[in-house]
């Protein structure tokens, strides 16, 4: 860990002590005066040329519990030409929606996507065998207490077929969550900022940066590859959505201000912090 403290310049710390650790309950008073202050997010001002500035980072994280399950269905189906082979596929893509519409899903949340049809060739790569149509059902599940049974009775009623392609949990609105994450870790650099300025025997003035160092991630889906276990099992495999992690990180900068030493030591010099 590197601390370096300048008049000319800035206080820059790295290290896991921007990252983690308790924040101190006196320092609460400078969240209000960092959320209060109009530098905007992002903004890259300074406390001015030789001003003392002390920068600091802060980490927050939120544990959220995902409400909507995204499920993917891929419908396949051949024949000798393009026509039977779209045939198939259409029919059986309408008993898939068919299905999750029974399973309690509206319309709104079934769409299909990806239709296509190609060639089929034997092994030796020459010889055309027929052809394949494969279409895409996607549909969004918001109540888990039957999801296995929805999705094997979708997967049943397209056939041998169709598979599951892939299965996504998420939070259908992540905004709240986003900022609850940005709110502890500005409290955290805040706490920080109080901590060490302390420390170094100096109070801290006014905000002069506050910058969202977050960096959006989308959910990974739960891939389920074609095979026996991605068809209709007899028993549905139960499904657990588990929790998810929003992280947030921030970079603030404070102008120093020096404490006004109101006791003396018995030498008559002013009282210092230690260390």
């Amino acid at each position: 860990m590197t601390r370096t403290l300048s008049r000319s310049r800035r206080v820059v710390c790295t290290g896991a002590l921007l990252l983690c650790g308790a924040a101190a309950a006196s320092a609460m008073g400078v969240v209000g005066s960092a959320i209060a202050s109009p530098i905007a997010a992002g903004a890259t001002a300074t406390c001015g040329a030789g001003s003392l500035e002390l920068s600091v980072q802060g980490r927050g994280s939120v544990t959220t519990s995902p409400n909507m399950l995204t499920v993917d269905l891929q419908v396949s189906a051949s024949a000798a030409n393009p026509g039977q082979a779209l045939q198939s596929d259409e029919t059986a893509t309408s008993a898939v929606v068919s299905a999750l519409a029974a399973g309690g899903l509206v319309r709104r949340d079934i769409q299909t996507t990806d239709l296509s049809v190609q060639p089929t060739y034997a092994s030796t790569g020459t010889v055309l065998t027929g052809y394949a149509a494969d279409t895409s059902v996607v549909g969004k599940v918001h109540r888990f207490s039957s999801v296995a049974q929805l999705i094997s009775q979708a997967v049943a009623a397209g056939g041998t077929d169709t598979t599951i392609q892939s299965l996504s949990f998420s939070v259908t609105d992540p905004l709240a969550a986003q900022d609850q994450a940005r709110r502890a870790a500005v409290r955290q650099a805040a706490a920080h900022a109080a901590s060490m300025a302390s420390a170094a025997n100096q109070r801290i003035g006014r905000l002069c940066s506050l910058k969202d160092e977050s960096s959006t991630t989308s959910t990974s889906p739960v891939p389920f590859y074609a095979g026996a276990a991605a068809r209709a099992p007899a028993v549905p495999a139960p499904i657990q959505p588990g929790t998810q992690t929003v992280t947030a990180r921030v970079a603030l900068v404070y102008q120093l201000v020096p404490k006004t030493s109101r006791h003396r030591s018995g030498s008559g010099r002013p009282a210092t912090a230690a260390g």
